[in-house]
């Protein structure tokens, strides 16, 4: 069970921070991700422009899902993202937050040799050109807007190792939806195969069930104080050969712009904050 936990705290570094690899706006506030090459701003008195009192009357907007609604087509430049590096994540370790260390995630590319017929976007967190000791990748089927498949991850304990330490590998991919309204709840389940590399895997059924808990939460990390956060509530349960279910619960908040801005899984146990995008 251990390795499961470290296992997910990873897979959720990976699956949220790859909203983060797009230049979407979501809003007509100015900021650093916004995207208004196309506006036609001649109504806007911009001088001081916190756009507190901007209502962009004079701009054509008609290219622009500037809505401020937090729906699918503000997150649609990130499914599938782009090859390049996501950001950086602090990983805590501790419950008083003292202990950490912060990561790099990217998105290697498109994969469409691991899985023979079937195409994934491979993504990696921790740094595998240098002497880092942990890291990990992932394949995901991110071809449908706020949904995540997961086919395969693989965690390295050293990252000069030509093998992972240990591997999971979902058959079918398991489905993490995040598109639902406000208190809605989606479940998806298959069945996963553990590898230890040394000859021994483990099969085991799996389920996650996603529920949207708010659209418009914020939530203060190294990155900043971050508004208009879809907050959602993660529950993976694996059932073993034993026949006892075991579920980890965590609570993750994620902004169109800048992707996950923070992770609280099993309170007390671990959470994981943005610290920089790239």
């Amino acid at each position: 069970m251990k390795l499961f936990l470290r296992l997910l705290m990873v897979l959720l570094i990976s699956l949220l921070s790859l909203t983060a690899c797009g230049g979407g706006d979501d809003d007509d506030d100015n900021d650093a991700g916004d995207d208004d090459a196309g506006d036609d701003d001649a109504g806007d008195d911009d001088a001081a422009d916190d756009d507190a009192a901007d209502d962009d009357a004079g701009d054509d907007d008609s290219g622009d899902d500037d809505d401020d609604d937090n729906d699918a087509d503000d997150w649609s430049d990130f499914f599938p993202p782009p090859a390049g590096p996501l950001g950086t994540y602090r990983i805590y370790i501790n419950e008083e937050e003292t202990e950490f260390s912060d990561i790099p995630v990217e998105v290697v590319g498109e994969d469409s040799t691991t899985f023979p017929g079937e195409t994934y976007s491979l993504l990696q967190a921790g740094d595998f050109d240098a002497s880092a000791t942990n890291g990990q990748r992932t394949w995901f089927d991110l071809y449908t807007v706020l949904q995540a498949g997961i086919r395969r991850s693989e965690v390295y304990e050293d990252l000069k190792a030509p093998d992972p330490t240990f591997s999971i590998t979902f058959d079918p991919a398991i489905l993490i939806e995040f598109d639902q309204a406000v208190g809605e709840t989606r479940t998806n389940d298959t069945t996963g195969t553990w590898d230890f590399g040394d000859g021994v895997t483990v099969e085991s059924d799996f389920s996650a069930a996603a529920t949207v808990q708010d659209d418009n939460a914020s939530i203060d990390v190294p990155f900043g104080t971050v508004t208009g956060c879809r907050k959602v509530a993660l529950a993976v349960t694996e059932t073993g050969d034993d026949g006892i279910p075991f579920t980890t619960d965590s609570t993750f908040y994620v902004h169109p712009d800048y992707g996950i801005i923070r992770i609280e899984m099993v309170p007390g146990f671990f959470s994981i904050d943005l610290v920089a995008l790239p």
